[in-house]
């Protein structure tokens, strides 16, 4: 260990040193540049920090999706979480639409059923997918559904989308 002033009070403080903070920085702006197609290379020595990354980390080149943020203010939909199993306040005049996912030993998977609109959909994710995703899918599919058929009896009555994920119903409000 150095006997410097900087060096005591990052020991004490349990910091980074500055050094291989400033390269782990580097790294990491390197990559997401890269992942957003704004990296060039050229000439210039550290432009190799990629090479240098894949080399240790070729995990690293695999591909990759990338989503944009989307900021949502104005929501058209009201979340009622209900613990009894019995759906509050069901309309005869409501649709239902039941979504699902489920991970067994051969895969992910998510299911969207509506016997009032005749949809079904099954969709299989593979097998590095969670549950949680799975039910995303399934609550994402469910209401794009809905979107697409854009007829006249599902634009006269409220839709009711029924889900047994807490979770996704959570990070939807």
């Amino acid at each position: 260990m150095r006997t410097t002033p900087t060096a005591a009070s990052e020991a004490m403080m349990e910091l980074t040193p500055l050094h291989p903070h400033i390269q782990l920085e580097a790294t990491l702006a390197a990559i997401r540049l890269k992942t957003l197609n704004l990296w060039s290379k050229n000439s210039v020595p550290h432009t190799g920090i990629i090479d240098r990354i894949h080399s240790k980390f070729p995990v690293l080149q695999a591909k990759y999706d990338k989503i944009p943020k989307q900021f949502v203010f104005d929501k058209k939909y009201k979340i009622q979480l209900n613990e009894t199993g019995q759906p509050e306040g069901l309309s005869p005049k409501e649709l239902r639409v039941f979504t699902d996912g489920s991970k067994t030993n051969e895969g992910v998977g998510s299911g969207t059923f509506s016997e009032d609109l005749n949809i079904l959909i099954c969709t299989p994710l593979g097998t590095y997918k969670t549950v949680f995703q799975a039910e995303c899918i399934s609550s994402n599919s469910s209401g794009h559904s809905n979107r697409c058929l854009n007829l006249p009896k599902v634009n006269d009555f409220p839709i009711r989308i029924l889900t047994d994920s807490r979770t996704v119903l959570q990070a939807l409000s």
